[in-house]
């Protein structure tokens, strides 16, 4: 049984404008692992030498292990353009395996790096022992991704009291554009009029569909679209009590983020504001007025999404 203990080093490459990569390379202690700025200067010669000049920026994070005898296991998780990717390579050593890292890093920044590789120094004594990659190559950069989230939503504004509900979510993403459909169901409420055991029970059903725009290397998106909304109400406490809906169509502007944990998943959240093109009133004939959405509501969510 082996015992070990990590070591975290974060280091990044230099480029000409900004840094092209930002590696955080965590290790085991004792084995004789080549360090963070190793790799990276590995990476510098290697996209140096490219003839080409459009360079992408790259967040990586390699955790080794070791697995047994001259057994070594690195999972590499990268973030470029807002697209993730995730690797698994295993090799006889530390080093070899560090150099199966520098190689996949120098593609990410620039492809053409590797048509003018320079020969990689082997340790002494060291067999050069293919790369088993475990996951194919990472999808070309801009082809499309789907994700899928589910989570716990929030309203202020559109029920009488602020609301709890559960929602999904389902979308497209390039590296810069997303195309989301989205729908919540919300807990009822009841409400009473002052002073009387008279009153109703509210529902809210809501469908919507964004178009977002994510500027930036973090995932993080700027999102704006129509919404559906459907809002019931069922009377009690009259003599005649009855149920009426009223649907409109809202407009939503706002923003989402997401965070990887882990693989393909990760903590999804989003801010928004709602204003309605459409505001009716509800209440008792002749007793009250029981409830009107306001000009402007709020929603927030939070959930688990899984990134394809």
């Amino acid at each position: 049984m082996w015992v070990v203990a990590l070591t975290s080093t974060t280091a990044r490459l230099a480029a000409a404008t900004e840094p092209a990569v930002a590696l955080e390379w965590n290790v085991p202690a004792g084995e004789h692992c080549p360090s963070a700025r190793a790799v990276l200067d590995q990476v510098s010669k290697l996209v140096e030498s490219s003839p080409s000049n459009e360079r992408a920026v790259v967040r990586a994070r390699a955790d080794v292990r070791k697995l047994g005898e001259r057994r070594f296991r690195v999972e590499l998780t990268t973030l470029v353009a807002g697209e993730e990717g995730r690797r698994v390579i295993e090799e006889r050593s530390c080093s070899a395996m560090a150099e199966a890292t520098v190689l996949i890093l120098a593609w990410m920044v620039d492809p053409k790096a590797l048509d003018v590789a320079p020969a990689q120094p082997k340790e002494p004594h060291e067999p050069a022992v293919p790369a088993r990659i475990a996951l194919p190559p990472p999808p070309r950069r801009g082809a499309p991704r789907l994700v899928f989230a589910a989570g716990a939503l929030g309203d202020l504004g559109t029920l009488p009291n602020p609301a709890p509900g559960v929602g999904f979510q389902l979308g497209v993403r390039w590296s810069r554009l997303r195309l989301d459909a989205r729908g919540g169901l919300w807990a009822r409420q009841t409400v009473h009029l002052d002073g009387l055991d008279a009153g109703a029970s509210f529902g809210l059903l809501t469908l919507g569909v964004d178009a977002c725009v994510a500027p930036w290397e973090v995932d993080l998106a700027v999102c704006a679209g129509p919404e559906l909304e459907r809002l019931e109400g069922t009377g009690f406490g009259v003599d005649s009590p009855r149920t009426d809906s009223v649907t409109w169509f809202a407009f939503a502007l706002g923003a989402e983020g997401r965070v990887g944990v882990m693989g393909p998943l990760g903590l999804a959240g989003a801010v928004r504001l709602m204003v309605p093109t459409r505001r009716e009133t509800f209440g008792l004939d002749e007793i009250g007025v029981l409830h009107r959405p306001g000009p402007v509501s709020g929603r927030v969510e939070l959930g688990l999404s899984v990134l394809f």
